[in-house]
């Protein structure tokens, strides 16, 4: 996927962020692990405050990007809206969800490059080891919970 401007790039971000947020939602809901449900839960309010700190950049009060150079960024494996069925399976939720969290990591790093100033870049730093961090928590619910239903 190719953008052609930081805007583009951030309008990108806040809909992955408020698709996360939808998606981690409803697995909240459809989850019958009590620990599982929580986590989605959390993951929404996780998610919210990602898109929060977006649209802060986006609308200036964060400022701080290169206007130079088109984001060349690698997002062919950005899953896009997924696929929400009534029999989607624990199992299948997070594995989707661990790989848009690696998908926003690796988004976020890539903004990294075009980020003039030091906070902004911290901003963004922090943003991608959150997502880190959300993978490896998912990582552990599906050891506890899938495996141990598998």
């Amino acid at each position: 996927m190719e953008f052609n401007s930081i805007q583009e790039v951030l309008d990108f971000a806040v809909r992955q962020e408020q698709k996360a947020g939808r998606f981690y939602g409803l697995m909240a809901e459809k989850s019958t692990d009590v620990v599982a449900r929580k986590f989605f839960r959390e993951m929404v309010g996780e998610e919210r405050k990602h898109e929060a700190k977006l649209k802060a950049i986006k609308s200036g009060k964060l400022s701080g990007f290169s206007g130079q150079g088109t984001p060349q960024m690698n997002l062919t494996e950005v899953l896009g809206e997924p696929v929400f069925r009534e029999d989607i399976t624990l199992q299948e939720g997070l594995i989707i969800a661990m790989r848009a969290e690696k998908d926003a990591y690796e988004m976020y790093e890539g903004l990294k490059a075009f980020a003039r100033d030091e906070e902004l870049k911290k901003i963004l730093e922090g943003l991608a080891a959150e997502e880190l961090e959300h993978k490896a928590r998912m990582e552990s619910i599906y050891d506890q919970v899938v495996q141990r239903e598998n």
